[in-house]
């Protein structure tokens, strides 16, 4: 029993060592995505086809950042490409963001 519980601590240890590294394995890369991300906003307004290109890069490293996703689509939006804005707000619908609502508004007045 005694040599049981002196084994327990060295299984716990190895748990955690293991969720660490899965968790580490993620794909998302945070940084990375805001550095894409700050690009495309300086980008916008006067290369919007390269800003597009930056929230695409930034979407791809890391695919939860919805902020990407509504600025691409507004991007899309200001050039015509509706049916590509209205992809990310579906993306935007899927990840259940809050900025998913006001996209649908402001699309809608493109849609008419």
């Amino acid at each position: 029993m005694i040599e049981k519980m002196k084994t327990l601590p060295t299984i716990v240890l190895c748990l955690a060592v293991s969720f660490m590294v899965l968790g580490c394995g993620s794909g998302i890369d945070s940084a990375k995505a805001a550095t894409e991300f700050n690009t495309a906003n300086s980008l916008r307004e006067t290369d919007k086809p390269k800003a597009i290109e930056h929230y695409g890069a930034a979407i791809q490293a890391d695919p939860s950042m919805d902020e990407a996703y509504f600025n691409r689509a507004l991007t899309y939006a200001e050039i015509g490409e509706v049916a590509k804005a209205e992809s990310d707000l579906q993306s935007l619908r899927d990840l259940k963001s809050e900025h998913a609502e006001t996209l649908d508004g402001l699309l809608s007045v493109v849609r008419q």
